[in-house]
C-alpha cells in the first residue's frame, strides 16, 4: 500500500520519519522549504511531506481603497478563501496522485484540526485519516498509527467562525479608527483590546493612587533573639488612636495566653499546563511568553517534551510514570528525587491533551532550550514527589489591663522538603522563634524588672504604596482567568499589542503607550464595552460549544456580527467626539514607563528597549541641573553617551540638550511630519565635514525609514498644513483639508482634498 503522510511543519515530518524508519531517502519538493521523505514501514510504502501551517487565508473580495466605502459594509461583504502559497498546493496535489491513503499529522488542537480539514478539501482524496498524537515519541506515534481517526469537523468549524469574526470585526474597526485618527494604522483586535485594557487599568490605578500615612504597634521581646509580635488590630490611618493605645498599653504587663502548634504542608505544583509554563518563563526565567512558546515548540518537534499547548493539569490513571522517570535518571536533578507520589489532579482539562512533560534526557540543547527543558523536568519531578511537610507555631500575647489587646508571633519549622528538593520555583523558608511558656509574664518597660523579663512596645509608621506596574506573568493570569485567548494564543496577543505600539516592556514590567492608553480611554468614554474581557470571554465559551456540537458556527457568526455592528454604529455616529476625547487623552497621558525596579529590571531581556529609553530631550535644563552634573564624580549617561567629568564635555552635552529642546518645540509647533506621517527625530552631524556640528531632522521610523530630511535652520521656513489658509471649496461645498504628499516625486508638497471620510468627492488641487 502507498501512503502519503502530511505534517503541519517540516520538522515534525522529519522527526516522525526518523521514528518510523532508519532507512530514509530525502528529496526536494515543489516548495524549497519542504523536503519529502520516503521509507518503508510495515511493508507499506510511506511518503512524508508537510505544509507550513495554514494553507489558506480569508480576505474580502472587494479591493477598493479604504476611503471609498463605508467600513460598516465589511460586516456583510463577501469573503473569499485564497491559497497562501501555490507551490504547497502543487506539491500536495502532485504527491497525492496514485496513493491509497492519506494520513494527516497536524497538531492536536483545534487549529490543527482546521489545517487538517484545509488539506483534506484541497487534495479531495476519498481516504483521508487523522493521526492524533500528543508527543513525538515512538510510543505516541505508533499508537496514533494504530488508532487513526476522522477529522473533527466541529473543531474546524470553531476555527472557521473565529477567523471570519476576527477578519470582519478587526477590519471594520481598524479602518474607522485609522481614517478618523490619521497617521499610522490603528488596528483593532477583539483579544488585543481587552489585553491592553488590563494594562491601562493598572496604569490608571497607579496614576490615581493617593498615598496615606498609617500607624500600628509591635511588641518586641528579646530572648536569645528578638521576637517581633504583630498587633491583631493591624494598621490604622488614625495616628492619634494608635498613640492613645501606646500610652495605655505601655504601662501594662503582658502574658502568653496561647501557644498553638499545627502540622502544615506546602503543596507540590499541579502538572504543567501552557499558561503556567508561560508565567514561569516570564517571571522566573526572564523569557517572554512569545519566545518561550517558540522554544517549547522546538523542543516538542525535536522530541524532548510533549505537546506544549495544553489546558490540562492532570494525568490519566494509566499514565506510565516509571517510563519517563527512567529516561530522566541521567539528569542532574534526578539524584534529589526521592519517594514517588501520584500527582495532584487539577481542575483544568481540555479533553484533548496531556500536561506538558519531558520525553528524554536533555542533551545537545541551546542555553534557552535547556532552561525551558529544565523547567519542564522540574515540574514533572515535583508533581511526582511528596508535599513538603512542616510545623507552624503561633504564640499569642495579651495585655493584662483594661484592654485585652492581643499580639501574635508565627514561626515555621520544615521537617521534610520533599518536592522542594527538585523544584527551584517555590520558596518555603523556616522562621525560627524563641521558646515561650504558656502563662509566661513580661513586664512593662516602665517597671524596674530585669531587662530580659521586660517587653518593648514600638510604634510602627508607614505609607501605603501604589500597585506595581503590570508584569507579563500577572497579565497572563488575568487573561487566563477572564477567558481572553486560549493557552495557545495568549502569548501572541501580548506580543501583538507591543508590535502595534499599544504597549511596551521594560524589564519584567509592561506599560501602555500613549496610543494604547488613548484608545482604551476613548472606548470607555463612549461606553463601548471593548476594553473589558466580557465580550471575548463570551465568544470563547461559544467557540467551545461549537466544538461540542452544542451551537451552530454560522449562528454564532451572525450573533457576534449583530453585537459588534451595534458598537460600530455608535462609534461611527460619535466619531468626532471620539477624536476629541483621543486628543484630550494624548495631552493628559500618564507615562509610567520610566518606572525602574533595580531588583527586577533585566536589560538583557528587554525586547522593546528602544520604546523605553528615557526621553531627556524635553527636560528643562536649569542651573541646578548643571550644578548636579558638575558635582557628580561618577561617569554619567547623557543622551546615551558616557562622558567623563570634565567641563568641556559637560558644557557640550548641555548645549546639545538645550538645542534638542528648542528643535523639538519647533517640530511640535509646526506639526512637521516625515513621509511616514510620524514626528521626525533630530541629531547632530558628528563626522568631520563642512556640515560638522549642524543639526538635522530625519525619519525615526526604524528599521523602515523613509527618505525625509531637513536641516534645522530650514524648519522655520518649512511650509506645513498648519500654515495654509484655504479659501476654496471642494465639490461637496465644504472647505477641503490640506495634506502633505509622501510620494517620491512630490515629497513635501501640499495638496487639497475632500475632508469627508465616507464617500469623499474627487476634488484635488496642488497648493502653489
Amino acid at each position: 500500500m502507498k501512503i502519503l503522510n502530511i505534517a503541519e511543519k517540516p520538522s515534525v515530518a522529519k522527526s516522525i520519519s526518523n521514528i518510523l524508519s532508519k532507512e530514509i531517502s530525502k528529496r526536494n519538493s515543489l516548495n524549497k522549504y519542504i523536503p519529502t521523505y520516503s521509507f518503508t514501514y510495515n511493508s507499506d510504502s510511506y511518503i512524508f511531506t508537510s505544509v507550513l501551517g495554514h494553507i489558506t487565508q480569508k480576505d474580502f473580495s472587494d479591493t477598493r481603497n479604504w476611503a471609498d466605502f463605508d467600513p460598516k459594509e465589511l460586516f456583510d461583504m463577501p469573503i473569499e478563501t485564497k491559497i497562501i502559497d501555490s507551490s504547497i498546493k502543487r506539491n500536495l496535489l502532485s504527491l497525492s496522485q496514485g496513493v491509497d491513503k492519506i494520513i494527516i499529522w497536524t497538531d492536536c488542537d483545534r487549529e490543527g484540526e482546521f489545517i487538517a480539514n484545509e488539506i483534506k478539501e484541497l487534495v479531495g482524496h476519498r481516504s483521508v485519516k487523522r493521526a492524533r498524537f500528543f508527543a513525538i515519541s515512538r510510543g505516541e506515534i505508533t499508537n496514533a498509527l494504530n488508532n487513526l481517526v476522522e477529522i473533527n469537523l466541529k473543531e474546524a468549524e470553531a476555527v472557521e467562525a473565529r477567523i471570519e469574526l476576527d477578519l470582519r470585526i478587526g477590519a471594520a474597526f481598524t479602518r474607522i479608527q485609522t481614517l478618523a485618527l490619521k497617521g499610522s494604522v490603528k488596528s483593532y483586535g477583539s483579544c488585543q483590546v481587552p489585553t491592553l485594557g488590563f494594562i491601562v487599568e493598572r496604569n490608571e490605578a497607579i496614576k490615581d493612587f493617593i498615598s496615606e500615612d498609617f500607624s500600628s504597634l509591635n511588641v518586641s521581646i528579646k530572648k536569645e533573639k528578638e521576637n517581633l509580635f504583630t498587633w491583631q488590630r493591624g494598621n490604622f490611618f488614625d495616628k492619634n488612636f494608635v498613640n492613645l493605645f501606646y500610652d495605655i498599653l505601655n504601662k501594662e504587663n503582658l502574658q502568653v495566653v496561647s501557644i498553638e502548634n499545627k502540622a502544615v504542608k506546602k503543596f507540590k505544583p499541579y502538572p504543567l499546563r501552557t499558561v503556567e509554563l508561560q508565567k514561569k518563563c516570564a517571571s522566573a526565567l526572564k523569557i517572554s511568553p512569545d519566545r518561550a512558546m517558540k522554544i517549547a515548540e522546538d523542543l516538542y518537534n525535536k522530541g524532548y517534551i510533549s505537546y506544549p499547548r495544553t489546558e490540562t493539569d492532570s494525568f490519566p490513571p494509566n499514565f506510565n510514570y516509571n517510563q519517563i522517570l527512567t529516561k530522566l535518571s541521567s539528569e542532574e536533578l534526578y539524584k534529589y528525587f526521592k519517594d514517588f507520589d501520584y500527582p495532584r489532579k487539577g481542575k483544568n482539562n481540555d479533553l484533548a491533551h496531556l500536561p506538558i512533560y519531558p520525553l528524554k534526557e536533555g542533551s545537545n540543547l541551546t542555553f534557552e532550550e535547556k532552561k525551558i527543558y529544565d523547567l519542564v523536568v522540574q515540574y514533572f519531578l515535583a508533581c511526582c514527589s511528596k508535599d513538603a511537610v512542616g510545623e507552624e507555631t503561633k504564640v499569642k500575647l495579651m495585655f493584662l489591663g483594661k484592654f485585652d489587646e492581643c499580639f501574635y508571633l508565627e514561626g515555621l519549622k520544615i521537617f521534610e522538603r520533599n518536592y522542594l528538593n527538585v523544584f527551584n520555583f517555590d520558596k518555603w523558608e523556616e522562621k525560627k522563634i524563641s521558646d515561650f511558656q504558656l502563662n509566661e509574664i513580661f513586664y512593662s518597660p516602665l517597671t524596674n524588672k530585669p531587662a530580659d523579663r521586660k517587653y518593648t512596645l514600638k510604634k510602627v509608621e508607614g505609607k501605603t504604596t501604589p500597585p506595581l506596574p503590570m508584569t507579563e506573568s500577572e497579565l497572563i493570569s488575568l487573561m487566563d482567568k477572564n477567558g481572553i485567548g486560549t493557552d495557545a494564543t495568549i502569548h501572541e496577543h501580548i506580543k501583538k499589542i507591543q508590535v502595534r505600539n499599544y504597549a511596551c516592556k521594560r524589564g519584567v514590567f509592561i506599560f501602555p503607550t500613549k496610543l494604547g492608553s488613548c484608545l482604551i480611554k476613548g472606548y470607555k468614554s463612549l461606553n463601548l464595552d471593548f476594553s473589558t474581557p466580557k465580550l471575548r470571554a463570551e465568544l470563547e465559551i461559544k467557540l467551545k460549544k461549537i466544538e461540542k456540537g452544542e451551537l451552530c458556527y454560522k449562528e454564532v457568526i451572525k450573533e457576534e456580527i449583530r453585537i459588534y455592528k451595534g458598537f460600530f454604529i455608535t462609534l461611527q455616529e460619535r466619531i468626532e467626539e471620539f477624536k476629541r476625547l483621543f486628543q484630550e487623552e494624548e495631552s493628559n497621558f500618564y507615562d509610567n514607563s520610566n518606572y525602574n525596579d533595580s531588583n527586577n529590571d533585566d536589560d538583557n531581556n528587554n525586547e522593546n528597549d528602544n520604546s523605553y529609553k528615557k526621553n531627556t530631550k524635553n527636560k528643562k535644563i536649569t542651573n541646578k541641573n548643571i550644578k548636579e552634573i558638575k558635582s557628580n564624580d561618577n561617569n554619567k549617561l547623557i543622551r546615551g553617551k558616557e562622558i567623563k567629568n570634565n567641563s568641556e564635555n559637560i558644557t557640550n552635552n548641555i548645549k546639545e540638550n538645550i538645542n534638542n529642546v528648542s528643535i523639538d518645540n519647533l517640530i511640535k509647533n509646526k506639526r512637521i511630519r516625515c513621509n511616514c506621517g510620524k514626528t521626525p527625530k533630530n541629531a547632530i552631524v558628528k563626522k568631520e565635514s563642512v556640515n560638522s556640528g549642524k543639526t538635522f531632522i530625519f525619519c525615526g521610523n526604524t528599521p523602515k525609514k523613509c527618505k525625509f530630511f531637513l536641516w534645522a535652520d530650514e524648519i522655520e521656513s518649512y511650509q506645513t498644513v498648519n500654515d495654509i489658509k484655504i479659501d476654496v471649496k471642494c465639490d461637496c461645498g465644504f472647505e477641503p483639508k490640506a495634506e502633505v504628499s509622501r510620494s517620491e516625486n512630490n515629497k513635501g508638497k501640499i495638496y487639497l482634498k475632500c475632508k469627508k471620510l465616507y464617500k469623499p468627492c474627487k476634488f484635488f488641487s496642488w497648493m502653489n
